[in-house]
């Protein structure tokens, strides 16, 4: 396989659609617009973070679930408004695409007060964001401007909502693939209504409850860009909310707040606290990393002492120690895909491995957690088989003992992650 081939799977898994996903909408009824934002999500870090303005820019708030200023979304002093969703990604070999998404959006939050300075600043620098990012910005006289990958589209409906899904591929909206795209609309054409209540109404319509875990809606904001009051409801709990005057503040000066710490105990919250992922441990991430580095090296290892064993003449049992080989190292190239999935491929820890790699190149590789899991079995009992009959001329080396007892250890991770059976 070549190396472009290869970067190409990284590519695919690593920027490919998964579970996580968000959905928006916009009211605008007697000059008052209101924006309600579902975050769909696994982050263990949500927060809101006040960023005053300077003499000549707005103050803003940036709502983030990562690690570092991952900035998802926001509203500056201006009633400006905006998130980002993850779409299906298009084929483009543009260089238009901007690296540093932080900067540029807070540029933008800090210097545009309507939909129509935005348009003019990504057409003066004609870039976007990423391949597989689409934006929606909306400003306080109802005026929306979304930014896909390589079209924007300005409007100025009464209302309007937005999922995971490219309006420009979708010109009926009766098309869009979305079921919770549909709940709001359906409500929304019954004709809409002011008040953010009313819009905390069509967010929890669009809001996402799933699996063993209770995990889906991270958290909802309601904007309303006349008062520029912020009501934030943490994972899917609409029973409470607190709410946030941006331009009081504004006046504390710069500074974060954590969400979870602001609202009662959720038990479904705390339930993906204690779910561990390498997305969300930093012990796990590395455990798989060293897993990864180990069974390449135990490879390399036992390939080495097999050829020179052979060339030495002290290899016994040649076509059983082949045999074994080839398995034990085949079972390790698996494992290094399989493990390489689990590093970049966040929503398969809770949608599974099928529903997530459907189109992956090799679609058998959804059942490599199963494959590994029989053969580091087999190799167990074999090891187990042969180590109780000391007349046995085969020797089980320690490289071949530890390369078993990784297998096993990764086995027991995807029987955690209940991954073994696709």
């Amino acid at each position: 396989m070549g190396i472009q081939r290869i970067l190409a799977i990284i590519t695919f898994l690593g920027l490919t659609i998964g579970g996580a996903a968000c959905s928006m909408c916009k009211i605008t009824t007697d000059g008052h617009t209101y924006v309600g934002n579902n975050e769909d999500a696994w982050g263990t870090h949500s927060r809101i973070w006040f960023v005053p303005g300077e003499e000549k820019s707005y103050g803003a708030a940036y709502l983030e679930h990562g690690i570092g200023k991952s900035i998802q979304g926001g509203m500056n002093e201006a009633g400006l408004v905006f998130d980002v969703f993850t779409v299906q990604p298009i084929d483009s070999d543009s260089k238009r695409f901007f690296k540093d998404r932080p900067s540029t959006i807070m540029y933008i939050m800090e210097h545009c007060s309507n939909v129509h300075e935005v348009k003019a600043y990504l057409d003066l620098t004609d870039s976007r964001y990423s391949p597989i990012a689409m934006f929606w910005f909306i400003d306080a006289q109802g005026g929306s401007l979304i930014m896909e990958p390589d079209t924007l589209i300005l409007g100025n409906e009464p209302y309007a909502a937005l999922v995971n899904a490219r309006p420009s591929s979708y010109p009926d909206y009766n098309q869009v693939p979305v079921a919770r795209y549909h709940k709001a609309m359906d409500i929304l054409n019954q004709g809409p209504q002011g008040g953010s209540e009313y819009c905390a109404n069509i967010m929890e319509s669009m809001s996402v409850c799933r699996g063993p875990l209770g995990e889906g809606t991270l958290y909802t904001t309601i904007y309303d860009l006349e008062s520029k009051d912020i009501h934030v409801y943490f994972y899917h709990d609409f029973s409470t909310s607190v709410t946030f005057s941006l331009s009081d503040e504004l006046k504390k000066g710069e500074h974060e707040i954590s969400l979870p710490e602001l609202f009662p105990e959720n038990k479904e919250y705390m339930a993906l606290l204690d779910y561990k992922t390498p997305f969300n441990s930093d012990f796990v991430r590395v455990g798989l990393i060293a897993i990864l580095l180990i069974i390449i090296l135990l490879s390399l290892i036992l390939i080495s002492i097999s050829i020179f064993k052979h060339v030495k003449g002290t290899l016994h049992n040649a076509v059983s120690t082949y045999l074994t080989l080839v398995l034990i190292v085949s079972l390790n190239a698996l494992a290094s895909l399989h493990l390489v999935i689990l590093l970049l491929r966040e929503p398969v820890f809770y949608f599974g491995m099928s529903g997530q790699l459907a189109n992956f190149p090799f679609t058998q590789v959804i059942y490599g957690p199963l494959i590994i899991g029989v053969g580091s079995m087999g190799l167990l009992s074999w090891w187990s088989f042969v180590g109780s009959r000391r007349q046995n001329p085969v020797k089980v080396e320690l490289p071949f003992k530890l390369n078993i007892g990784i297998l096993c250890v990764l086995s027991l991770l995807n029987m955690y992650w209940d991954l073994m059976i696709p």
